[in-house]
């Protein structure tokens, strides 16, 4: 300040320092996630004096585009399309003259939506030990939360990798169905939400066989079927003569009217044969199946049939009902099916014991989740109230009121394949590929084609009553 000749004047100057020169870093993160069809931009940002310019080289995403600014930013921005890259990964360099450039390795990756891969149901003994995964799978990595009462003794632990644990035990009398709801997040779309049953079942009753009076044997005799439809009887009635004189290949399953004066065949693509009065309902022969058909059973009035694949699928015929099926859980192959007694409900029975009950069917425990081998064949009590289970090594597994009479297991046989029980339950028969017949309990012993060659493995059997 001070005087012109004009006057006094009031002047000032302000002095301000450049900044000190800084080498670039790049400060944004290095992972953007990204949609099909959803608008994106994404800014990085950096730090350094002066202020950096970025570029980028890589192939990016189709629809995206990198624009660098003018402070030391760039953006990608765009509408992601359509790609069968999951990620890609550029390589984005900020310079400013001073020091080193900065580089970062930019990973862009398509998002998905969360999905809980774990299958719905678990089973284990109480007073076992569990530790169980349960899994879920999107992008990025989902993280697992539960609500709902575990059992007694049992802790939910969330995990890494879209992963958590059900682990301790239950302790006894706390036997039970404990419904759970299971919760995959990740911020894509909206959580994947699975109703979980986690069942408790009380330790199996020790094997307890039933005396049977000797002098009241059970049946009139029975028949088997080959794959190469083969038909063996045995016992005291005549099994009634193919009208046709031949009989279809592939089969798989075999029943009887209830009058004994007709049968069916059943084939692994899906076809039903009748004979004698066994009534046609329908077949699956011209339909193209993912898997092929595994089961076949009878309703109890005789005025419909269902067809099982090894997926699950149940086809209904006639009068039979359908109360649902789990070929949307995705199981372990079925291989065997049954009717309850009245015909209102059914179980489909998967290799590894899994028991799934529909309609009026009850449930009375698995051996789903023990290592007791491949599971062949099912068979209900006459009353529904229990079941058998026997595995392809003659383990005989016993639920409800199904008594035990006996097994095979530990005998050099060839591989069971089916279980039938008399017809009040106190006894059953267990039959082989090779047709080796096996009775226990009140079951009448009528022959077997053990030291006969067969035209193919035995693939159904059917006691007559």
């Amino acid at each position: 300040a001070g005087r012109l000749a004009s006057g006094v004047t009031a002047e000032s100057e302000i002095y301000t320092p450049a900044p000190p020169n800084a080498a670039p870093a790049i400060t944004s993160t290095a992972r953007l996630y990204v949609q099909t069809g959803v608008p994106e931009r994404f800014t990085i940002t950096t730090t350094g004096s002066p202020a950096p310019s970025l570029t980028e080289s890589g192939t990016l995403p189709p629809g995206l585009g990198f624009t660098p600014g003018a402070d030391g930013t760039a953006a990608v921005a765009g509408t992601p399309r359509a790609s069968r890259t999951v990620t890609y990964q550029v390589t984005v360099v900020a310079t400013n003259g001073v020091g080193s450039p900065a580089v970062q390795q930019l990973r862009i990756s398509y998002t998905s939506a969360p999905r809980i891969t774990t299958r719905p149901e678990l089973s284990i003994e109480v007073g076992k030990k569990l530790d169980w995964t349960l899994r879920s799978a999107g992008l990025p990595t989902p993280s697992m939360s539960e609500s709902g009462a575990l059992p007694p003794g049992i802790a939910f632990h969330a995990g890494a990798g879209g992963t958590a644990t059900l682990v301790g035990s239950v302790p006894a009398g706390h036997a039970g169905t404990y419904p759970i709801t299971l919760i995959a997040t990740n911020g894509v779309g909206s959580p994947a939400v699975q109703q979980f049953s986690f069942v408790a079942t009380a330790p199996p009753a020790p094997p307890v066989t039933v005396p049977v009076t000797p002098h009241s044997p059970s049946g009139l005799g029975y028949l088997y079927a080959t794959s190469t439809g083969q038909l063996v009887a045995q016992g005291d009635t005549a099994l009634l003569p193919p009208l046709d004189g031949a009989h279809p290949s592939g089969v798989v399953a075999a029943a009887m009217t209830t009058d004994l004066h007709g049968y069916y065949l059943v084939t692994a693509g899906g076809g039903v044969v009748n004979y004698g009065d066994a009534h046609w309902y329908g077949s699956n022969a011209h339909r193209r199946l993912a898997t092929p058909t595994v089961a076949f059973a009878l309703t109890p009035s005789g005025n419909g049939y269902e067809l099982v694949t090894r997926a699950g699928n149940v086809f209904h015929f006639g009068g039979a009902g359908w109360y649902g099926s789990p070929v949307h859980l995705r199981p372990a192959p079925v291989t065997a099916f049954a009717f309850t007694p009245d015909g209102r409900g059914y179980w489909v029975v998967t290799a590894r014991g899994n028991v799934f009950n529909y309609g009026d069917a009850g449930w009375y425990g698995s051996p789903a989740h023990q290592p007791v081998g491949r599971i062949t064949a099912f068979a209900p009590t006459p009353d529904g109230r229990g079941y058998w289970l026997v595995t392809s090594s003659g383990t005989v597994l016993h639920y409800g009121d199904a008594g035990y009479y006996g097994g095979i297991a530990g005998r050099r046989i060839p591989p069971v394949v089916a279980l039938a029980p008399t017809e009040d339950g106190h006894g059953y028969w267990i039959v082989t590929a090779r047709g080796n017949v096996f009775n226990f309990g009140d079951a009448r012993f009528f022959g077997s084609s053990a030291g006969t060659r067969l035209s193919g493995p035995v693939t159904s059997f059917v006691p007559l009553f």
